[in-house]
Order: structure tokens, then sequence, then C-alpha cells
């Protein structure tokens, strides 16, 4: 359960144990997490020292997969710092199949995947098209990686059952291909359930 600020994903200074600080061993360390974080239409919006905390880790050699309609000018503060933007569309996308031709040769075998969206992506380089416009694009930070994408329910639940939505579940295994560390999935913004959480549900299977 991730019940911290950002900026634990940069770890905690661990002090000098005073007992063998003569040692040359003994200097502070910090217990950091490597990987990529997944943020998927949090409830609330980063703030702009969690933006902060965010970029500061990703350029460390990390990566964020972030999904999210980005209504707002609050919902956009991690895409202005990365000098990206978003355009509204009219009228929004609805499950509409991506363009065919995926620009990026690792997701050249995919089939199309079905993208509801409501704004389209200015900046980064665009992955995922429909009829030319970007909905998905990434950003490299430092030595880490964004991808961003304004269609939130690419791997919802409701596309599980759909045997036609799989490629959705395929191309974000692809891009998780690309990274390495742990993947950490940033439940903080979604408040609290009762309910199974569907990334126990897929550790029971194959996962």
């Amino acid at each position: 359960t991730w019940e911290f600020s950002y900026r634990e994903l940069r770890g905690q200074r661990r002090p000098v144990d005073q007992s063998t600080a003569h040692r040359a061993d003994q200097e502070p360390t910090a217990d950091s997490s490597h990987g990529v974080l997944i943020m998927v239409a949090p409830e609330q919006s980063p703030s702009e020292f969690d933006v902060e905390d965010l970029l500061t880790w990703v350029k460390q050699g990390n990566y964020l997969l972030y999904l999210d309609n980005f209504p707002y000018h609050a919902s956009r503060r991690l895409l202005n710092k990365i000098s990206m933007d978003v355009r509204n569309l009219e009228p929004p996308l609805h499950d509409k199949a991506s363009d065919p031709v995926f620009r990026d040769p690792l997701y050249a075998h995919l089939r199309t995947v079905k993208i509801s969206a409501n704004q389209s992506l200015k900046g980064g380089r665009p992955i995922a098209t429909v009829d030319g416009i970007a909905i998905i694009s990434e950003q490299n930070e430092g030595k880490g990686k964004i991808l961003i994408g304004s269609c939130p329910s690419l791997i919802d639940n409701r596309h599980l059952g759909n045997s036609e939505s799989w490629s959705n579940f395929q191309f974000i295994h692809n891009w998780l291909d690309t990274t390495d560390g742990d993947i950490i999935f940033d439940e903080r913004c979604h408040g609290a359930t009762q309910g199974i959480s569907v990334y126990y549900y897929f550790l029971k299977g194959p996962a």
C-alpha cells in the first residue's frame, strides 16, 4: 500500500549508526524506489510540489505512465513542466480505433487500439494517433521517460471482456518492456474501497 508523498520515491536518508561511525562503509544511504509509476485518472491532480518530486524521480532514470483527461489547468501541471499541452476534441473520441500503423516499430505488429479521449496531445513524440491526431505520446526527461495519454479508459475494466480491446493491454505491456525495475501502481488519489484491487486479481494468474 502506497500512502506517502511522491518524495518517498527518492528514498529517505538513513542516519549513520553511531556505534560504528568510525567505519568507512558507514555512509548515510537512501532506500529509493526504482522502476515505473503508473497513474491513471487521479481524482486529485498532483500539486506543484508533487510534480517537482515526480519529475526529479523520473530524471534520475525512472519511468512514469500517466493517463488522464486533463480537463482543468490544475490537472495539466505536469504537462506544463514538460512543454506539452492538450487541445479539446470536437466531437470527443469514443472507442475509436487508432491509426493502423503505430509510429514506433516496437508496436508495429499490434492491431489498432481502442481509444476514448476528450483531448489531443501537443508536444512529445506521438506514439498512438487517431486520424493523425496524437492521443498517446512519449517524452524523455533526464535519464528517464514519461508516457502520456489523454485516454484514461485505455486499460479500464470494461475492456477486459472484449477481445477486440486486448491490444490495449498488449500496447502497455510492450511499453513496460522498455523499462526496468519495480512496477508501482499509484492508488493514493483514488480513496479507500472494500473491493479487491484489479492488480491483486491479475496476480493470481499468469502475471
